[in-house]
């Protein structure tokens, strides 16, 4: 019986209102003011989080740049004979990978001062873009030269693709 009596107990806060309930001592109703300090929060929030965006799509895109970074410098160092790895494959189908992303990478509005991004990717869009296709294709076409083992396509399409990097970065980079 007193087992019975002190969860019934515990089934109620100290005011002897069921537990979740939002009513004060005066009655005043909480709940509403509660309410309210969350819509507060919440706004907050989503405005951090809206000035935020354009900081977490530059982060992505400069993690999307660097892995078409190291792609890049891995096959130069394989096709110059610098490291024994026999994974050129590898990397350019990765480049390609990382290529087929990287158009969508630079939304309307996700500029965030002091970085390499020049506005001119947002201002001349269609050139930017026409650049990217360029770059994508490059890319892809290198993916196919060095799955086939013919060195005599690599050779061409690696340096289409260093020509489509070179061209987005003289136009659309700004050197730091």
């Amino acid at each position: 019986m007193l087992a019975k009596k002190a969860a019934d107990r515990a089934t109620y806060n100290v005011n002897g209102q069921e537990p979740g309930h939002l009513s004060g001592p005066a009655g005043r109703n909480e709940g509403v003011d509660m309410k309210k300090g969350w819509l507060v929060v919440m706004l907050a929030a989503l405005s951090a989080s809206a000035w935020a965006d354009g900081e977490a799509e530059y982060k992505y895109r400069e993690g999307i740049m660097k892995s078409a970074g190291g792609h890049m410098s891995s096959m130069v160092a394989i096709l110059r004979g610098r490291v024994h790895f026999d994974n050129l494959a590898i990397h350019a189908r990765g480049m390609a990978d990382v290529a087929g992303i990287m158009p969508t990478v630079f939304p309307e509005g996700s500029r965030v001062s002091d970085t390499e991004s020049s506005p001119e990717i947002w201002s001349d869009r269609e050139g930017f873009d026409a650049a990217m296709d360029q770059f994508v294709a490059a890319a892809n076409q290198m993916a196919v030269a060095a799955e086939s083992g013919d060195m005599g396509q690599v050779g061409p399409a690696m340096q289409a693709l260093g020509k489509s990097c070179k061209g987005c970065h003289d136009d659309y980079r700004i050197t730091k």
